[in-house]
């Protein structure tokens, strides 16, 4: 059993870089929590690069990430936002403190935390089919890779401040078609650690009603509800809520 406080891992989502946790981030180091940031594989500036990476090649850079940490002795809480929640669900296959153990190792992920994050009852769902089998007006598919357009400001943005939202949008990360299309194999009702889930109630990305719907098909979940869009972690006002309820699941 780790005697010290666990280590905290940020999976971005989708058209996000690592960089976008800042605040996030800032608010749990100074809570004494260390924390890593992985870049995602299949986000990105350059479209060459993320063109085929799936939701298993982000499970590839978390577990690469955590590995020294697991063999020290470390426990980790996976805080996931968006399309992040499908990466690390999935990373949480082997990977729990319970399943180590087992195994005679040390560490592991002892908690999940999705924030308004996709968080799916079954297997074999990708993300393109939860959006119901056709992309979002504001997804401009273009083939291999996804950029953001007409419509994106509000569906992602909706509450963060203007110019950090104009900002965002105009750095162009794109997302791999990979992802939105290959079907999870591990997800979120397979994580037997305590999970929690925060709902953004006024996400305009992805409605509240689905994540609800997403919360009751879980176990061993705590639910924590915010006034926030679906960027919930670049709202200034929510933030110290996070990291409250980081700390909680850390703690758990």
């Amino acid at each position: 059993m780790a005697t010290t406080k666990p280590i905290i891992v940020l999976v971005h989502g989708a058209w996000q870089t690592a960089a976008q946790w800042h605040p996030l981030a800032q608010g749990l180091i100074n809570s004494g929590f260390t924390v890593l940031k992985p870049q995602g594989a299949s986000s990105g500036t350059n479209a060459a690069a993320i063109r085929g990476k799936t939701y298993q090649d982000d499970v590839a850079v978390i577990h690469s990430i955590i590995e020294s940490h697991l063999s020290a002795g470390k426990e980790i809480v996976l805080v996931s936002h968006s399309y992040g929640g499908i990466p690390a669900s999935a990373a949480a296959e082997g990977y729990q403190v319970h399943e180590r153990a087992a195994r005679g190792l040390p560490g592991g992920i002892k908690h999940v935390v999705y924030l308004a994050a996709f968080a799916f009852p079954a297997r074999e769902l990708s993300l393109l089919m939860a959006l119901g089998g056709d992309y979002a007006p504001f997804m401009n598919n273009k083939g291999d890779v996804i950029a953001l357009g007409e419509g994106a400001k509000d569906a992602l943005y909706n509450d963060t401040e203007p110019e950090l939202a104009n900002q965002l949008l105009a750095a162009g990360v794109q997302q791999s078609t990979a992802s939105f299309e290959t079907p999870q194999t591990f997800c979120a009702a397979d994580v037997s650690v305590p999970k929690t889930y925060v709902l953004a109630e006024d996400d305009h990305a992805l409605p509240p009603d689905a994540q609800e719907g997403m919360v009751k098909a879980l176990n061993n979940v705590s639910v924590v509800r915010v006034k926030a869009g679906h960027c919930v972690h670049l709202n200034p006002e929510v933030v110290p809520k996070l990291v409250e309820a980081i700390t909680a699941a850390a703690q758990a």
